[in-house]
């Protein structure tokens, strides 16, 4: 991404929107109607390189939920569409959801995870970690943050040095 010019997220899976990229969103609803319902390609970023755009790390979510964590299955196919207004460049011979509701909060910050269940308790220790060193959501940890931040808030926090790394706290897990 650093080597993109005008890198810039053009829609998020969990249906946040990016209005002036009208093109972005057709291709989204385009992938919809093209796999006639059972997938849709979201979470589009990236920018023009000569006469082109280069996508970077977009997400594919499907009906059988076999792309990953990131693939939110129905219930993200049915948000993104309940959040999804056509552009000029949509079709309006293309498939739609027709009264699709929405089930997630719409969020630009990142790209959603479904939080796994939560673990039954153990008689494991708990142990001490850096956050950077294990695998979580944003929902999972949001109330470690002061003032709602995100992670990528904090992150570019400190990355412009407002705050410390040493600032954080350490967050206990489970083994």
């Amino acid at each position: 991404e650093p080597y993109i010019d005008g890198f810039r997220k053009f829609n998020s899976n969990s249906g946040a929107v990016d209005l002036t990229a009208t093109v972005a969103q057709a291709l989204s609803h385009f992938s919809y109607h093209a796999s006639d319902g059972n997938e849709l390609l979201c979470d589009l970023q990236g920018g023009r390189v000569d006469q082109s755009y280069v996508l970077s790390d977009v997400v594919i979510m499907s009906k059988s939920k076999k792309y990953g964590n990131t693939d939110l299955g129905v219930t993200g196919i049915e948000n993104w569409l309940s959040c999804h207004c056509c552009t000029q460049f949509c079709s309006p011979d293309w498939k739609t959801w027709s009264g699709a509701r929405r089930l997630i909060q719409p969020v630009f910050s990142s790209t959603t995870t479904l939080d796994a269940a939560t673990a039954p308790p153990t008689s494991n220790k708990l142990v001490r970690v850096r956050p950077s060193a294990i695998n979580f959501t944003q929902d999972t940890i949001k109330d470690r943050f002061q003032d709602g931040h995100t992670l990528l808030q904090t992150a570019l926090q400190i990355a412009r040095e407002e705050v410390s790394k040493r600032d954080i706290r350490m967050i206990n897990v489970v083994r």
